[in-house]
């Protein structure tokens, strides 16, 4: 599977060839059919390559159930983007009922990247409140995803729903947000701990995130994932 860098890189290119498309359509006066379409397969390239840069980010980090979080994230957004395409393009025959198995996918799609994004943002060091965030971050991901398939696949939403659909989502932006801001705010001894075990724990873990940070090779990164298993496995 690519890397993040890789899949980064590539979202990055799908957004300039967005751009571009929209800006010579606009300049010729020719925005026809076919530049539409290439401007939302591009704009769906690029969304769907960083939902599952999130999910790369996550999978050569950690357990094995992360590793499996990550996978499920690459393959739901890759899924995702060739459904979309063959209904953006009119590659399929008979489309009925494909739009929301599409939309569902999506949907999923953005849920795994959340949940990648959550997950990779953990520190052993968090203080119960930011990891209390973090969890209930996760739950709202997982309501808002079930009220959205149900959505999606035809049932009707019950009378005045829509406020409360409303602050949930509100709930899930302030929820992902404050992690990491909080984080940043903790005091350096309670986020690294008293005790010495407790300390390198923290130090490994962290040298870590830096190095994964500045280089891409599959091979440092196995190596940084091999860190982190023994620094969580000495954690008191």
């Amino acid at each position: 599977m690519p890397d993040r860098s890789t899949l980064l890189r590539l979202a990055v290119a799908a957004l300039c060839l967005a751009a571009a498309a929209a800006i010579v359509a606009l300049l010729t006066g020719s925005f026809d059919d076919t530049d539409v379409r290439v401007i939302l397969t591009s704009l769906a390239y690029a969304v769907l390559s960083a939902t599952a840069a999130s999910g790369a980010a996550v999978r050569v980090r950690g357990s094995h159930a992360r590793r499996l979080l990550g996978a499920a994230t690459i393959v739901v957004s890759a899924a995702t983007f060739v459904l979309l395409t063959a209904l953006l393009w009119d590659l399929l025959d008979d489309t009925e009922g494909l739009e929301r198995i599409c939309g569902l996918f999506g949907l999923s799609a953005v849920a795994l990247s959340h949940a990648s994004l959550v997950v990779r943002g953990r520190r052993h060091g968090d203080i119960p409140a930011v990891a209390a965030i973090a969890t209930a971050s996760q739950v709202l991901a997982g309501a808002d995803w079930l009220v959205g398939a149900l959505l999606i696949s035809g049932a009707d939403a019950p009378d005045g729903a829509a406020p409360l659909i409303g602050v949930t989502l509100v709930l899930l932006v302030l929820t992902s947000v404050l992690p990491p801001i909080l984080r940043r705010l903790a005091p350096a001894e309670t986020t690294i701990g008293g005790s010495a075990l407790q300390r390198l724990t923290t130090e490994v873990l962290q040298a870590a995130d830096r190095i994964d940070a500045v280089t891409a090779e599959a091979a440092v990164r196995h190596e940084t994932a091999r860190l982190r298993d023994v620094a969580r496995a000495l954690a008191p």
